[in-house]
């Protein structure tokens, strides 16, 4: 097959995954969309149940007040008569308001109702007489005016001891429309139930819904426990995400609030941002395929003919020949830099080999002055053979380990995590749980990583020893943080023992008192600090990582290392 066709075919395939991409950002984002639509609706119906609980509290206030004037307080039927009715005009939110007595019967009014007519049927009544705070009642008709209401009661207590009630009934156009004052966005809606169900303000079209019930499927959201959202088919026929908060729930007062946003306005700026794309994803297919067709043409035979004259004459002894091709975008360019350049390497590797015999020289030399330090510090004559020996081991072990980590990362860096997790590793006792490590990915020169791993070792030699980790009560703590600061990134390590034997400062200072406090220290270029502590033994660690060495974007170790 030419190469003319080749091209072509690969402009087609490369265009795939970015409509792949496409699509998943499409979804991607939709989905991302209706969580945060979620949250609005939830929010939305969260402020409109506040709203009401304002204006509940002030209607609390207001019985408060009437309960305490003389006449009513006597259930004088003249005066507490004149009195409500010469106080409704001036609040617009009630239609009426009463007073009945414990029997139920209405004592007195602001409309001219009997003192005859018995409410004692009424729910609201005995809840609000069991109790002490107001009770909202359920949507009604107000039999003089005709107009829909909402019967809110509170207990009154009398001058005599006897108990009554005050009854208002809402004005619920008054309601509706202190409701509507809100706004909804496009599409949206905002729906105001009793505990029953019965919708007693909608925004939009009130006079459709107001009185009606809500539909059985949705009565579960009337009756839920908690807050929610969910996506409903409304009954006006929208799709809607839906944020609720049920009548038992604070702030609901009595009242099912929701707030629905209209999902197809939810989604609109991303259903544009999807056919913007798609629009420049076919352009870019016409674009790829017509240039795919011309670098056939133009940009094809010349290259490989140049690249495989170079080929020969480089086969022919020519070690000086090259296609002299740049990099300008196109592959076959592309092509001949790589040849010219692994034409170039064959002489450069020789090179770089003999560079590499001198460096695995240095490191061995000094890995052996780091042996020969460790062994001069630690082989002394006042200290047993035995002794001697074990911990001069021990520390080969840990310096071992380390070199493993270095090892891995090409001697280049270590991460600190890593670090610590080996060093630690052969004092954890299985199920014990003594170790807790945690701190972010921190990326650790060689130097600083053989310093720090050796400083812990002898930390967890001494605990093992004569600290926490002598009994199994005993717990250690190792935690480090890195921060950005002017000087560059400031690493702090802190070493804390618990739970063990009480800890006494030495009487001399041996190899890991000296390793810790002054060998760490100068190797870090930082400071070293140890708190022989009663409680436990404390180390803090503190210096600048080098410029080239920052916090790495990794995640938390989990606390917990056995």
């Amino acid at each position: 097959m030419p190469l003319t066709y080749r091209l072509f075919i690969l402009a087609l395939v490369a265009i795939l995954p970015a409509l792949a991409a496409i699509a998943y950002n499409e979804h991607d984002l939709r989905v991302t969309r209706e969580a945060e639509t979620r949250e609005q609706a939830i929010a939305a119906a969260r402020l409109a149940a506040y709203e009401i609980d304002r204006i509940v509290l002030g209607l609390e206030q207001l019985y408060i007040a009437i309960g305490q004037t003389e006449g009513v307080q006597r259930l004088d039927g003249p005066a507490c008569s004149g009195y409500l009715a010469a106080l409704v005009p001036q609040e617009p939110h009630l239609l009426r308001i009463g007073i009945l007595d414990g029997d139920g019967r209405l004592r007195c009014a602001s409309a001219g109702e009997g003192g005859d007519f018995d409410y004692g049927d009424r729910s609201y009544l005995r809840d609000a007489l069991g109790g002490r705070s107001l009770v909202v009642g359920h949507y009604a008709v107000d039999r003089p005016t005709g107009q829909p209401t909402l019967p809110v009661a509170m207990p009154l207590t009398l001058a005599g001891g006897a108990r009554a009630v005050i009854v208002g009934a809402i004005n619920l156009s008054w309601f509706g429309a202190r409701i509507a004052e809100r706004g909804i966005p496009d599409g949206g809606a905002l729906t105001i139930a009793d505990s029953r169900g019965t919708i007693i303000a909608r925004n939009p079209l009130p006079e459709q819904f107001v009185g009606t019930r809500i539909p059985e499927p949705f009565l579960r959201l009337v009756r839920a426990d908690r807050p929610g959202a969910e996506v409903v088919l409304s009954q006006d026929g929208t799709r809607r995400i839906l944020g609720y908060f049920p009548p038992a729930i604070p702030p609901g007062r009595g009242f099912y609030v929701s707030a629905g946003l209209s999902e197809e306005q939810a989604a609109a700026p991303i259903s544009r941002a999807f056919q913007r794309g798609l629009a420049l994803a076919m352009l870019g297919v016409i674009v790829a395929v017509a240039s795919a067709w011309a670098a056939g043409h133009y940009f094809v035979r010349r290259p490989v003919t140049r690249i495989l004259r170079t080929i020969d004459a480089w086969r022919g002894g020519d070690g000086k020949a090259r296609t002299g091709m740049v990099r300008q975008g196109d592959e076959l360019a592309a092509i001949g830099a790589e040849i010219d350049q692994l034409m170039d390497e064959v002489a450069a590797r020789q090179h770089h080999q003999q560079l590499l015999i001198n460096e695995l020289n240095h490191r061995v030399k000094n890995t052996l002055a780091t042996v020969q330090a460790i062994a001069l510090l630690t082989l002394k004559d006042d200290v047993p053979v035995a002794d001697s020996r074990e911990a001069f081991q021990s520390r080969l072990v840990a310096l071992a380990q380390t070199h493993d980590v270095l090892t891995r990362e090409n001697w280049q860096q270590a991460d600190l995590a890593t670090v610590v997790e080996q060093t630690v590793a052969p004092y954890v006792r299985p199920g014990a749980n003594q170790f807790q490590l945690g701190g972010p990915a921190v990326a650790m020169p060689p130097r600083m990583a053989l310093a720090l791993s050796m400083a812990i070792h002898e930390l967890c030699t001494n605990a093992a020893k004569y600290g926490a980790l002598s009994c199994a009560e005993g717990t250690v703590t190792v935690a480090w943080t890195a921060e950005e600061t002017q000087d560059g990134t400031l690493l702090r390590l802190d070493w804390r023992e618990a739970g063990g034997p009480p800890v006494m400062p030495p009487v001399r200072t041996g190899f890991g008192t000296r390793l810790i406090s002054r060998q760490l220290a100068r190797e870090l270029n930082g400071t070293v600090d140890l708190d022989f502590a009663p409680a436990g033994l404390a180390c803090r660690v503190a210096c600048l990582l080098p410029a080239d060495f920052a916090l790495e974007a990794g995640p938390l170790l989990p606390a917990g290392a056995g």
